[in-house]
């Protein structure tokens, strides 16, 4: 007995076609995913200083993704609410000076395009096209992210936001899997959220459990600040399902 066709040094090249496109928006397990998360922002926890010097601000989400195989690894769409007070780190409210506040409620779309080099890495790109409503109309802003790594495992993400009369972050994000059934983030940026007032850092870290194959239970803590003086302490949840 032979090998009848092809050998390993004249090996033939067999030309596949394809899947067609509704096979690859075929229902997959875990390809489509929802996440609920809410965060709260407290700039002025550690404010000691005589005065109100409050500063705070609430973030909401509801996102949902779809993965694909290919090029184009994410697509999704989501809202969120922003709502703040102050985002000044000297003003002192009073009534002769009151209280900023600000809101704005907001749609995106987003879509993520990624693969692998010659040495294995995963570099990936994407970005969010957001429309909303505020105060003060309506608004316009955008997101844009690069990350090295895959998602589910070691990877580090470089990410920048912009929104109409919100403000922008920029962040510096590291995530690792330290086990099977959990995901760790620890993440550095800058913002001046939650109404283009003053510039502040914030220092955070996210701890993803994997509950099941199909549900993850999200938590959140985090260190913001606008100078020594004015600065707290924030914290966040969130719940996500697969199917």
């Amino acid at each position: 007995s032979g090998v009848a066709l092809g050998t390993a040094r004249e090996p033939l090249a067999v030309s596949v076609a394809e899947p067609p496109l509704l096979d690859k928006l075929a229902p997959v397990p875990n390809r489509s995913g929802v996440q609920l998360a809410v965060d709260y922002l407290d700039f002025a926890t550690f404010d000691k200083r005589t005065g109100d010097h409050t500063d705070r601000m609430l973030h909401a989400t509801v996102d949902f993704t779809y993965r694909l195989p290919g090029a184009v690894e994410a697509i999704g769409v989501g809202y969120g609410v922003y709502a703040g007070q102050g985002g000044y780190a000297d003003e002192v409210w009073d009534p002769n000076n009151p209280l900023p506040k600000s809101g704005f409620h907001y749609g995106y779309a987003d879509i993520e395009v990624g693969g692998h080099t010659d040495d294995h890495l995963h570099i990936s790109g994407g970005g969010q096209l957001i429309a909303g409503v505020g105060r003060e109309g309506f608004g316009m802003g955008g997101e844009g992210r690069l990350r090295l790594g895959d998602r589910d495992a070691t990877n580090l993400a470089l990410i920048a936001r912009t929104i109409d009369r919100v403000g922008f972050l920029s962040e510096v994000r590291f995530g690792t899997r330290p086990i099977q059934h959990a995901l760790l983030g620890i993440s550095v940026g800058a913002t001046n959220q939650p109404n283009e007032g003053d510039i502040g850092v914030e220092l955070g870290t996210e701890l993803e459990v994997l509950a099941s194959p199909s549900a993850s239970i999200l938590v959140r803590g985090s260190w913001q600040g606008r100078t020594i003086d004015h600065g707290g302490l924030g914290a966040g949840a969130g719940v996500g399902f697969r199917w």
